[in-house]
C-alpha cells in the first residue's frame, strides 16, 4: 500500500516597508487538495521465473505479478489533485521514510534484492487537458531506484480555477523477485508553491 501525507497550503506574500510603517499584503493563498490518501496495490507476487514484476496503478495489466490464484491483475488507483487556491503553482511529489526504492521494498538499501531492480515512476493525466500548462510530466519518471530517490516536477503551471483545473497521478511499481514478504508501506508528499 502506498500512503500519501497531507498537503499543506502556504501563501504568497509581500512586505513593503517604507519609513516607520511595513504593510504586509497577502497576494494570494495557495492550497491542494488530494482526493483519496490511500492507493492500494493489493497482494501478490512476483512470477518466479522473472527478475521482478512492474505494477502500474493506471489501469494497465501487470507485468509478472501475480494474485493468489496466479493470475495476473490490473490495479486502477490514483490521486486527483485539485488545485484549490486562488493562484497558479507548481507542484512536485517526493518519496518519504527510506533511502531509495530498494530500501522499501527489499527491506534495506543494498541488502537482499540482487540486481539493481527496485523502482518507483510517477506521471500524471489530465482530466480535462489544460490544467497544467507549459510542461506537465505525461510520461512516467523515476522518482526512486535502487540506490537514490528525487523529487519530481508533475506539473510546472498547475491553473488555479478550484473544482475545475485537476489531474490525476498514477504510480509504477518494479518489485524485485528476492523483495521480502510482507506489508509494505511507503509515504509520498506533493508540495505545491505559488507562482506570483
Amino acid at each position: 500500500m502506498l500512503i500519501f501525507s497531507l498537503i499543506w497550503s502556504n501563501e504568497v506574500l509581500a512586505i513593503n516597508n517604507s519609513g516607520d510603517n511595513t504593510t504586509l499584503e497577502i497576494l494570494s493563498v495557495v492550497g491542494l487538495n488530494v482526493d483519496d490518501y490511500n492507493i492500494n496495490l493489493g497482494s501478490g507476487y512476483v512470477n518466479s521465473t522473472q527478475y521482478f514484476a512492474t505494477i502500474d496503478t493506471s489501469g494497465i495489466e501487470t507485468s509478472h505479478w501475480l494474485n493468489e490464484t496466479g493470475n495476473l491483475i490490473v490495479i486502477n488507483d490514483k490521486h486527483t489533485l485539485n488545485n484549490t487556491g486562488d493562484t497558479n503553482v507548481n507542484v512536485t511529489v517526493s518519496m518519504n521514510d527510506y533511502i531509495d526504492a530498494e530500501d522499501w521494498i527489499c527491506g534495506a538499501s543494498g541488502s537482499t534484492c540482487l540486481g539493481d531492480n527496485a523502482r518507483v515512476e510517477v506521471k500524471i493525466e489530465e482530466n480535462d487537458g489544460d490544467s497544467c500548462i507549459n510542461g506537465g510530466q505525461t510520461n512516467y519518471t523515476v522518482l526512486a531506484n535502487h540506490s537514490d530517490k528525487s523529487t519530481i516536477l508533475l506539473c510546472d503551471i498547475f491553473l488555479s480555477t478550484a473544482g475545475i483545473n485537476v489531474f490525476d497521478v498514477y504510480y509504477k511499481l518494479q518489485v524485485p523477485m528476492e523483495s521480502l514478504t510482507g506489508t509494505k508501506e511507503a509515504s509520498f508528499t506533493y508540495t505545491v508553491t505559488g507562482i506570483v
